[in-house]
């Protein structure tokens, strides 16, 4: 279930809308290795995507980045793969790829209306491969709006 759809503040957007004159082209989901996936792998997929899916759905103005990253990092602790959650949650995104807001352990960035971020938890497993799974965000007045148009509760 991708609990980011039933979260009143959220909203999905189709890719490549645009915001004033920044065209947004996205990417979603990555599965890092090769050869079919495995039993594990899959059972990284659906935690990852729990993270997620928790991390979209804490995301507001005045939210603070450090807070949303730490949903995300409780899913996947509580799956035992915490320490193979290696990276920031997320960032912000404008004229470069990566910018202020950091969504990561430590940040004291909070989030503002009009600030695009990405979600991007993933877990790395050794000799197997990895799962990230991203999605492009907006942060508005009343919540977010998910710029993203992958339907990852079908991944």
């Amino acid at each position: 279930m991708n609990n980011a759809k039933s979260n009143s503040r959220c909203r999905r957007r189709q890719a490549g809308a645009i915001l004033g004159v920044v065209v947004l082209v996205v990417l979603a989901v990555s599965l890092v290795g090769v050869g079919l996936v495995s039993l594990g792998t899959r059972d990284a997929v659906e935690v990852v995507r729990e993270a997620h899916d928790a991390a979209i759905s804490a995301l507001r103005p005045r939210a603070k980045a450090a807070d949303i990253d730490r949903v995300a990092r409780k899913v996947i602790t509580k799956a035992g793969l915490g320490d193979r959650f290696t990276h920031a949650l997320g960032h912000g995104i404008g004229l470069d790829v990566h910018e202020a807001p950091r969504l990561g352990r430590g940040s004291e960035d909070v989030l503002v209306p009009g600030m695009v971020v990405t979600i991007e938890p993933g877990v790395y497993l050794p000799g197997i491969g990895g799962v990230r799974i991203e999605s492009d965000v907006l942060i508005t007045d009343s919540g977010c709006e998910v710029l993203s148009s992958l339907p990852v509760d079908e991944l």
